[in-house]
């Protein structure tokens, strides 16, 4: 890139960063004010306004008791079992997890205590990467949707960022630090084990043996404590929590990384042709094939392309590649948005394709949605955070079907940009198919 052209991006780079970084704060400041005014969270927060902080103490309640996978039929490893239950009072489980929230705080003291830490380690990360865009993308990052949304469900994604920064941001320098924390992403979030990948493209062998050891050894450990949780019992509940969850198409709408997730609309499931007309449904239904397929080919392409030039990419944009891929096709939940875009947030705006990318990033990251088919879900309850009775009418917005096609264009600036770099790297490198891990003095900065 002619550096004129490259200073360019960068200026206006920069003020795009601004201007949408004042859009996220806006965002969050119109969420606390909704909050006080409707004694709720607007959406895009999820509609059961009564159950915050839902996956912690459901979680703490069979931490705490027998039948997390025989009775709740958890998908969660037994890790989070062990976590939970350190963290949270036994007592307070005696009856039930609604009853858990009003006796025991240790549990929304060490969200907002990992949540506080997960920040501040992005910060150091987005400063060690690039200082001038540092603060903003710290303030964007932390009140981000994705991040906003984990914290309301008290999802342990919150505590998994901790080590998936360390993992990934590029300050770490030591390989049992880096092993140890992708061995900790595994066994609270099984699917990370895709973005662990990176380090076998990049020929970090040594990693990838640590990590695979120490993800079999704190399985095995968080088991023996737990006396439940094999590997077999976790697949099997996947299994049918996926089969369950086919017809429950809001729940599967309403906050997804995949358009995957539209096409039950397209069965009986829902008479989606009784409010769109015929023509407009299958359009949308062959480009959201044609695009998802598309994407996963391309990705595999990029990263089969980085492999032979494994100097070229950073361990962070092949990740970014590989988790944004599996979110294409599948939506293990909308808050596992916040792993991409810390990791894009990682990036330099070095390019058109990755200036655009990151603007999605931002983009994704806005805590406000525009509903424009109303009333389409109502749920009436007590809220648990502002101890209020609430009617809630939540509908069909812009976001629902924005955040999954923004993640989609993200992804694709990832893997074209990707694509040019090999390319040009190939012009002038010759291509590596050996397995052995490349000169050490060649990776410094990777």
């Amino acid at each position: 890139m002619p550096a004129k052209e490259g200073r360019s991006i960068r200026s206006a780079g920069h003020v795009s960063e601004w201007i949408l970084t004042s859009l996220i704060v806006a965002g969050f400041i119109n969420v606390v004010y909704r909050f006080f005014v409707d004694g709720r969270l607007p959406q895009p927060f999820i509609f059961d306004t009564n159950d915050t902080f839902m996956d912690w103490y459901n979680t703490a309640e069979f931490a705490h008791r027998f039948g997390a996978y025989e009775v709740w039929h958890s998908v969660y490893p037994p890790l989070s079992f062990v976590f939970i239950r350190i963290f949270s009072i036994h007592d307070c489980y005696t009856y039930s997890s609604l009853y858990g929230r009003d006796c025991d705080p240790i549990g929304w003291i060490t969200l907002l205590v990992a949540f506080c830490v997960a920040c501040l380690l992005a910060g150091r990360a987005f400063r060690f990467n690039d200082l001038s865009t540092s603060r903003l993308r710290t303030i964007a990052f932390s009140l981000s949707f994705p991040m906003l949304f984990a914290l309301e469900r008290g999802n342990l994604i919150i505590v998994t960022l901790i080590f998936f920064i360390l993992a990934y941001d590029g300050v770490a320098r030591s390989n049992w630090l880096r092993a140890v924390s992708l061995a900790m992403t595994i066994n609270f979030k099984p699917y990370l084990i895709i973005p662990c990948l990176a380090y076998a493209i990049k020929r970090k062998w040594l990693i990838m043996e640590l990590c695979a050891i120490g993800s079999i050894f704190i399985w095995i450990g968080a088991y023996v404590v737990m006396g439940v949780g094999t590997p077999v019992d976790v697949l099997t509940n996947m299994r049918d929590f996926i089969r369950a969850g086919q017809n429950n198409i809001w729940e599967l709408a309403f906050y997804t990384t995949s358009l995957n997730s539209f096409l039950p609309f397209n069965t009986n499931v829902f008479p989606t042709r009784d409010y769109l007309a015929s023509n407009i449904v299958d359009l949308f239904f062959a480009v959201n094939y044609y695009a998802v397929r598309l994407t996963m080919a391309f990705a595999v392409v990029s990263l089969a392309f980085s492999f032979l030039q494994p100097k070229v990419l950073s361990k962070s944009r092949i990740a970014a590649i590989l988790i944004g891929a599996y979110f294409v096709w599948s939506s293990p939940g909308g808050y596992a948005e916040t792993f991409i875009v810390f990791l894009v947030f990682l990036e330099k705006r070095s390019s058109c394709l990755i200036a655009i990318t990151v603007f999605m990033a931002y983009l994704i990251s806005i805590p406000y949605d525009y509903v424009f088919y109303g009333l389409f879900h109502t749920f009436d309850a007590k809220n648990w955070l502002s101890g209020r009775p609430v009617s809630t009418d939540y509908g069909l917005s812009v976001g629902i079907f924005a955040r999954p096609a923004l993640l989609l264009i993200m992804v694709w600036g990832l893997i074209l940009d990707s694509l040019v770099m090999v390319a040009r790297a190939h012009a002038q490198i010759r291509p590596t198919i050996s397995l052995r891990r490349f000169n050490a003095l060649a990776e410094t900065k990777l």
